[in-house]
């Protein structure tokens, strides 16, 4: 068997062409656009078009198991669970207020801004 340099080189020239367009193609599948077919969203993500698309078909499938609260997210019924246990996990750093959401947190934070860093709010 003999060896041939050009028919290595044009064999390994296919290969990586083929490399190329398999990956092209795997980039297009995962980042084209995914359409809500009822409005005008689009998103790279199967993942989020279906997260989105419970705004119009009303889907919560995680439901509050202590008041009738559902939720379309995981996340949203965690932070919710809060107003039942009285979780206050986020801590501002000037005064000694909690809060259950950081939103609260980062609200009250603009506060301490705009009135000075030692009032106690």
């Amino acid at each position: 068997s003999s060896y041939s340099a050009a028919g290595h080189s044009a064999g390994r020239a296919e290969a990586m062409a083929r490399m190329r367009a398999s990956f092209s193609s795997a980039m297009q599948q995962r980042h084209r656009p995914f359409r809500c077919e009822v409005c005008h969203y689009t998103s790279s993500s199967r993942w989020h078009l279906k997260r989105h698309q419970m705004i119009h078909t009303g889907e919560k499938p995680f439901k509050c198991y202590l008041c009738p609260m559902t939720f379309a997210l995981k996340h949203n019924m965690a932070t919710h669970m809060r107003t039942h246990t009285g979780e206050r996990p986020f801590r501002c750093e000037v005064c000694p207020r909690t809060f259950s959401q950081q939103q609260g947190l980062k609200k009250h934070a603009i506060q301490h801004t705009y009135f000075g860093f030692n009032s106690a709010l």
